[in-house]
């Protein structure tokens, strides 16, 4: 049973002539677009997962660092994305081998001993230079304690609570001196009696201080 359609196709809600002609041919291009677009996505993430629509399979610790499709058969990056991968290796890798090192055992010893050589010079050399420097600090501190006594004298007096106290700390910079405390130099001969002479000394410093 046929129906009749009253009114213009505007009214109706549809659309003829050449306007329904290019928006039926819009839409058509849109949905080819979007299969296209789907298609390419599909084939992808097959080269990605090997079919499987997943990210490439890795081994623990593995990584995939590129797409495989970019690597030429044989080829030094496709090897290198192999190793990355944790892939055990396959024809498509094996035109590619890496060279294995020689190692010359004479020349690695001979830099070995050049190497262990100037090592020992120069510990040598810092030892020596941090001797110096301690002996240097050493006779530092004992001529500012000798100022510093003959200042006390020439301001307080002699025998005087500061020139006592300059006197004894002039002796105890020379007694540092002498058993080398900063690094210096330790006195050879008769440093245990110079040493026990300097000890009576600051003990009736010590004495006359406590009076």
């Amino acid at each position: 049973m046929a129906f009749k359609m009253n009114g213009s196709p505007a009214k109706m809600g549809t659309i003829s002539g050449t306007a329904g002609h290019s928006s039926a041919l819009k839409q058509l291009v849109d949905v080819e677009q979007q299969k296209a677009n789907m298609k390419k996505t599909t084939e992808a993430r097959k080269e990605a997962g090997k079919g499987s629509g997943k990210k490439p399979y890795v081994k623990k610790g593995g990584k995939a660092t590129g797409s495989m499709k970019d690597y030429a058969m044989g080829s030094k990056e496709r090897y290198d994305e192999y190793e990355a991968r944790g892939w055990a290796h396959d024809d498509t890798t094996k035109g590619y081998k890496p060279k294995a090192s020689k190692v010359d055992a004479k020349y690695v010893d001979r830099n070995q001993k050049i190497t262990a050589k100037g090592d020992t010079k120069i510990d040598k050399i810092e030892k020596k230079a941090a001797k110096g420097k301690g002996e240097v600090m050493e006779n530092v501190d004992r001529k500012l304690a000798k100022s510093d006594r003959k200042q006390a004298k020439k301001v307080s007096g002699k025998g005087s609570k500061e020139h006592l106290t300059a006197k004894k700390t002039h002796l105890q910079a020379k007694e540092a001196d002498r058993q080398g405390e900063r690094g210096g130099k330790k006195q050879g001969f008769f440093r245990k009696l110079s040493s026990k002479i300097n000890k009576r000394r600051q003990a009736k410093i010590d004495k006359k201080l406590a009076e």
